[in-house]
């Protein structure tokens, strides 16, 4: 397997902190932004290979949390307030589902 030498574009602070809550918005985010499965199960095996330090650590690696031109309180935290389905890495697209 190909080591993975991108990023998605996903804010983790006030993300909700249960690792298995992180590596899902990061699986749905993956996918929204148009991964391989071997990209994201790359990603997951190295965060799921450690503790949750370890986890937090290879996450931040993959994860881009600027705003893109964006307002900085409006990034993809799904208890900000914002109900666009465009920010809100729980809730797919139309035409896109969760796994």
């Amino acid at each position: 397997m190909n080591p993975v030498t991108k990023k998605i574009t996903l804010n983790l602070i006030g993300l909700e902190s249960n690792a298995f809550a992180i590596l899902g918005v990061f699986h749905v985010q993956a996918k929204r932004e148009r991964w391989t499965e071997d990209e994201i199960n790359s990603v997951m095996a190295e965060a799921t290979a450690g503790n949750y330090e370890h986890l937090l650590g290879t996450m931040a690696n993959y994860c881009d949390n600027s705003d893109n031109g964006h307002n900085s309180d409006h990034g993809h935290n799904p208890h900000n307030g914002h109900n666009s389905d465009n920010e809100n890495p729980f809730r797919p697209s139309q035409n896109q589902s969760l796994i």
